[in-house]
């Protein structure tokens, strides 16, 4: 949505995801109380769990990004 509305460049995509990707491993994820980590259940609900936060920490590094 960032990238549609002109408020982040398509190379910026890639900078985004892979930091959230990190984050996820690294385990600041399961600080927050949920979703698919290696070794959990592999579940809808884990999915789901994991694709919000991740839809919603790459929105945070966007904002802070254009600040």
């Amino acid at each position: 949505a960032a990238f549609l509305a002109g408020e982040i460049g398509f190379l910026d995509i890639v900078d985004y995801v892979a930091q959230v990707l990190d984050e996820h491993l690294s385990g600041k994820f399961a600080a927050t109380g949920g979703g698919w980590l290696p070794g959990n259940e592999v579940s809808l609900e884990n999915v789901i769990a994991s694709d919000t936060w991740a839809r919603d920490r790459a929105r945070e590094i966007a904002r802070g990004a254009r600040r």
